[in-house]
């Protein structure tokens, strides 16, 4: 069992169990369908939440450590290694069990078009693979391997690796990693058998990174799986110097609300749903000298607000128009790139605040409070 704490974080849930029997429950608030569809429910309980005080801060980052040596490039002259220009040839190479890699000749972008001649869903893996550029040290010169958020395209065997190297991987998780380690393109593997994600040596593209003063703090909380014990090793001080706001340039090169680097992160993978439920992914998620580029950054005063992962819910709400009886127009201190979202507006007193008592629809149950870990 797991569950979240108030930030979205995962951690391991007590071990006892919750029964309840003949017991009636009286709502001190309810949240409405409107703002459970703009934010979720986890989202919205985050922002009823904030009306409160803002919580302790959190703790400073931690130091770094040395970097783990250095791993071979997938073979070029390999006949088991295919040569792809396109998503579909790299689908065509992931789900052919003689291939054993795939080396990318240029930037390759995948949609969930391209796995319509793959067969069954999600694609079998049960040898190991690597999705790979030419090897170099000069990460300009990394092809983008833009996932597309395909979801749930590919599931590993047991024991089987998953390997991303010399690359820069982009659009691969749609939930804020930190609070959901994994790839969307991976699916849950069925048992816990060592299954793992690789990402080596290559450049992360995030949707949205946290305030820098607790991105060490986020990460290094979160447990390292036993088959890799040690500390998790995370830089997130690296300065921007030269960069350029060319967008036609390299991703590496281009300058960013704020970037850093995993050195050494090992993480079980889960998913986070809509609710703040957390579901193991049976794989782990392990990232060896990966910078990462902040596509977006979340102000402190949104984290102070929603948390984390409340925070990401109103930067990327699952409906796109709010209504203007529970949202106003849009703060600027939310989020330091510009976000075509407003903020939630002022809610009335906390026994009953208007709109937040709507009966359900017709046979279906009011939602329920979402205890917090």
């Amino acid at each position: 069992m797991r569950a979240t704490d108030a930030s979205g974080r995962v951690t391991n849930a007590p071990l006892y169990e919750l029964h309840m029997v003949r017991v009636p429950y009286l709502c001190e608030q309810q949240m409405s369908m409107e703002c459970i569809a703009r934010l979720g429910p986890l989202g919205c309980s985050l922002y009823l939440r904030s009306l409160s005080p803002s919580p302790a801060p959190v703790p400073g980052p931690v130091p770094a450590g040395p970097a783990p040596g250095p791993a071979p490039a997938v073979s070029t002259d390999d006949p088991a290694v295919a040569r792809v220009a396109t998503g579909a040839q790299l689908v065509a190479a992931l789900a052919d069990p003689s291939k054993t890699g795939a080396l990318l000749l240029n930037d390759v972008a995948l949609s969930d078009s391209d796995f319509t001649a793959a067969g069954a869903l999600p694609i079998p893996r049960a040898t190991n693979f690597t999705i790979a550029g030419r090897q170099t040290t000069d990460q300009a010169l990394f092809p983008v391997l833009n996932l597309g958020f395909v979801k749930s395209k590919v599931r590993l065997g047991g024991g089987v690796v998953l390997k991303l190297q010399y690359v820069v991987l982009r659009d691969f998780r749609a939930t804020p990693l930190g609070q959901s380690p994994g790839f969307d393109l991976v699916a849950s593997s069925t048992t816990e058998a060592g299954a793992m994600v690789l990402v080596q040596d290559s450049v992360m593209m995030l949707r949205i990174c946290v305030p820098r003063n607790i991105q060490g703090e986020i990460m290094s909380s979160i447990p390292r799986p036993p088959g890799l014990p040690g500390s998790q090793i995370s830089l997130y001080n690296k300065t921007q110097a030269n960069c350029t706001n060319n967008t036609a340039s390299a991703p590496v090169l281009r300058c960013w609300p704020d970037l850093g680097e995993y050195v050494d992160v090992a993480v079980a993978g889960f998913d986070i749903d809509a609710f703040g439920r957390a579901t193991a992914t049976h794989y782990t998620l392990y990232m060896v000298r990966v910078p990462y580029l902040c596509e977006r950054q979340m102000t402190d005063e949104c984290v102070a607000a929603l948390g984390p992962l409340g925070c990401f819910l109103y930067l990327f709400p699952r409906t796109p128009s709010p209504s203007p009886s529970l949202f106003r127009s849009p703060s600027p201190a939310m989020a330091r790139s510009p976000s075509p979202l407003p903020l939630p507006s002022p809610l009335p007193s906390p026994s009953r605040r208007a709109g937040l008592h709507h009966p359900p629809p017709r046979g279906r149950r009011r939602p329920q409070p979402q205890a917090q870990g």
